[in-house]
This record gives C-alpha cells, sequence and structure tokens, in this order.
C-alpha cells in the first residue's frame, strides 16, 4: 500500500474537522507549503511528523494502518465476489455497514470509494457510480497496481455503457497487467472483447475472450468461464462457423452446473437450441428448448423453436399445440408469434398464406433477424415450387442467391 495514501487521508479528515491548514501546520510545527505538499502526496512526510499530524487530528496511526488494511481486504474480497457470483456479496456488505457505524473515518480512504464504485456498477446506480468516478480519479496516484487496475478497469466500463468503445479501448489497452491476479487479468481481456465485439472486430474480440477463458480457468471462475464461452460461441454463430459456435456453448453447459445460475442455464439452452435448428438437428432443439421452457415459459422464440422444429419432423399436431401456447403466452406482435402464425397458415394450407408470407419477409430487418429472413423466404421458394409457379420461384431463387452473398459478405466483415 502507498504511503502516500497518509497524506491524503490528513487532507480529508481536517476538512470533515473544519481545521484550516494554517492551524494545524502551526499545531505541529511545520510550514503550510510542507503540510500541503504532505497532504497532496507530493512528500511523504518524516514518521514523526505524520504522527504527530494524526496526534493533533484525534485519530490513532495505528487505528489507520488497520483500516487501511481491513478495506483493502474488503476491496478484494467484495471484487471477488462480484464476479464470481457467489453468496458472499450480502455478508461482506452488512459487515462494511457495520464498520462504517462505528468509524466515520473509513469513507476517508481512497479504498472506500472503489469499494463503493463496485457496489454502485454492480447494482446498477449509475448516477452514483459517474459521480464516483470522478472521486477516484482524484485518488488515482494514492492507488497500488491491483486498486488502480479496477478503476480503470471500471473507467472504460464507463465508455462501454455510453457506447463509445474505442475509448473503453484506450483505457483497456491502457491497464499494466503485469503481476495482477488471473481473475483480475481475465476480466480486463474480457472487457476488451466485448468492445472488440460491438465494433465487429471479431477476429480481435476472439483473441480477447480466448486469453480471458485461460485466465479464468487458471481462477476456476466458473461464473464468468461460462459468460465467456457464452459470447464465444455468438461470435462464432455470427461468423458462420455454426459447428464451433455448437461445440463451444455444448461446453459451457457442463461448467454453468458449477454455477447453480438458472439464468445462465436457461441461456445456454436457449442458445444451443436455436444453434440446433439452424444445423437442423431439429430433435436436439427440441430438448434444449423444453429445458429452457423450466426455466421462463413466456419467451415467445421458444414456442417457435418447437412450432419449426415439429414442423420440420412432420409432427403437426404437436406443433399445432405449441402455435396454441405461443397464443396464450406471446406478445402477438413479436416476430416469433407472426413466424409461429405463418407456420399455422401453411399447415392449415390457408388460402392467404402467400401473401402473409410476401409481407412478412418485407418487413424483416434483414441485419438484425437474417436467419427469419432466410427462412420465411425457403417458405415463399416451397410454396411457389408446389403449386408450380416456376415464374415467380424463378424470382425469389435470385433473390435468395443475392441475400446469401450479402450474408457472406457480412460474415467475412
Amino acid at each position: 500500500m502507498n504511503d502516500k495514501c497518509a497524506g491524503k487521508y490528513i487532507s480529508l479528515v481536517r476538512e470533515h474537522k473544519m481545521i484550516k491548514q494554517e492551524m494545524l501546520a502551526l499545531d505541529v510545527n511545520i510550514s503550510r507549503p510542507m503540510l500541503s505538499k504532505i497532504e497532496t502526496g507530493a512528500e511523504i512526510g518524516e514518521v514523526s511528523i505524520i504522527n504527530s499530524l494524526f496526534h493533533r487530528l484525534d485519530i490513532d496511526y495505528q487505528d489507520y494502518i488497520n483500516d487501511k488494511a481491513w478495506l483493502y481486504n474488503q476491496l478484494v474480497a467484495i471484487y471477488k465476489s462480484v464476479i464470481y457470483g457467489n453468496q458472499n456479496y450480502t455478508a461482506l456488505m452488512n459487515n462494511l455497514e457495520k464498520k462504517c457505524e462505528c468509524n466515520e473515518y473509513l469513507m476517508f480512504h481512497p479504498e472506500y470509494s472503489l469499494i463503493m464504485l463496485i457496489l454502485a456498477y454492480n447494482e446498477n446506480d449509475f448516477k452514483s457510480f459517474s459521480k464516483l468516478l470522478t472521486i477516484c480519479s482524484g485518488n488515482e496516484n494514492y492507488y497500488d497496481d491491483y486498486e488502480l487496475a479496477i478503476y480503470m478497469d471500471f473507467y472504460g466500463l464507463k465508455y462501454q455503457d455510453i457506447g463509445e468503445f474505442d475509448e473503453s479501448l484506450k483505457i483497456f489497452n491502457s491497464i499494466n497487467v503485469f503481476n495482477l491476479p488471473d481473475y483480475l487479468c481475465g476480466m480486463i481481456d474480457y472487457h476488451k472483447g466485448i468492445s472488440y465485439r460491438y465494433l465487429n472486430e471479431f477476429y480481435k474480440s476472439t483473441k480477447c475472450f480466448e486469453s480471458a477463458l485461460e485466465y479464468f480457468l487458471v481462477a476456476q471462475n466458473f461464473n464468468k468461464i461460462v459468460y465467456t464461452q457464452i459470447v464465444l460461441s455468438d461470435i462464432f454463430f455470427k461468423t458462420g462457423n455454426y459447428d464451433l459456435a455448437m461445440e463451444t456453448i455444448e461446453k459451457s453447459l457442463d461448467a454453468a452446473y458449477s454455477t447453480t445460475n438458472t439464468k445462465i442455464l436457461e441461456i445456454i439452452n436457449n442458445n444451443i437450441a436455436w444453434f440446433a435448428l439452424i444445423k437442423e438437428d431439429y430433435q436436439k432443439a427440441i430438448n434444449h428448448t423444453q429445458q429452457a421452457l423450466l426455466y421462463d415459459n413466456t419467451k415467445s422464440e421458444y414456442y417457435f423453436y418447437l412450432v419449426y422444429s415439429y414442423y420440420r419432423l412432420c409432427d403437426t399436431n404437436k406443433s399445432l399445440h405449441y402455435i396454441e401456447l405461443a397464443q396464450e403466452y406471446c406478445d402477438e406482435n413479436s416476430l416469433n408469434y407472426k413466424m409461429c402464425m405463418a407456420i399455422k397458415k401453411v399447415i392449415k394450407n390457408s388460402k392467404n398464406q402467400i401473401t402473409y408470407f410476401e409481407k412478412l419477409y418485407v418487413n424483416i430487418d434483414e441485419k438484425s433477424n437474417p436467419i427469419y429472413k432466410q427462412l420465411v423466404l425457403e417458405f415463399i421458394m416451397n410454396y411457389y415450387k408446389k403449386i408450380e409457379d416456376y415464374e415467380n420461384l424463378a424470382r425469389y431463387s435470385i433473390e435468395l442467391n443475392k441475400f446469401l452473398a450479402r450474408k457472406l459478405l457480412m460474415f467475412e466483415h
């Protein structure tokens, strides 16, 4: 820990007690400029002078050292509890609250504001988070390498949260990771990967996530291992590498059972179901969708996965059963609901099915839902093939080739 912190602490306590700098300097027989240098960290100050300043402020120097060590340990424990997603968070918060009730000077340590920064971000209190970042920036010169890395990481997250990914990367890349613990190195690489991902720099993003994954494996942070594998699989999927996407997401399922986090288990089963559907492994898609439904039965995509998979397996009764459930649980304005209704029209051989499909095709955004747009296009082509309308079939075949060419360019990008 940095001895310059004592000067900062003295300055804050002095201001809290409303003692002027001139008076404190006079009481301990030093010049005002000397006290100013000690308070700003320009000079550490002799031990005797520091002791005299603490004595004048009615603070025991050893208590100050003990409090600082306690806060540092709390900082490490709270940060780890947040990123590991363990159950110690509430107990740690209770300990901190009780300690602060009996010691009003704890808040003057730079570690305290850093702890509050972590808590504000974890609890999505972004107004307090912004204020605490400003406070922590004033403590930047008083942090050791570990504390500075945490502060800089959260400073980068500020820019990431407002969509300034280039700025966030400048900060993440400036952090010196030498001698930092594996779990913290992993978090920094993970956040870099997120920024590169939003900038569509998938190669750099993949490298960062793979590096983060190595750190998390060493640190045995199963919570972050799972999240990293999820985002990696998403990148592989977005770049058209469906086999690697499936392989990666299935690995995450094994690690997920160590977290006991039902939300993570739902996300993984959802992704496996989606990837399986794209790979035309419809029974696998059904199995994992039904697992996801155990955690949340209101999501429209789950009903579409089941309706479409059973339709492709020629089990129209089950397909219609889940269409009925979709009508009960899903928002009728959602794309997944509309896809379910489109399949119902096919099963029922509705006369207006082609009008419905062609309207749906035009309204689907290609960038955000390319797979859905392709599925609808294939339904349209199957319809014209069935009624032997080769002119329209040829027209949509050309459209499909153009669509696939655009998708290929997107993957290459």
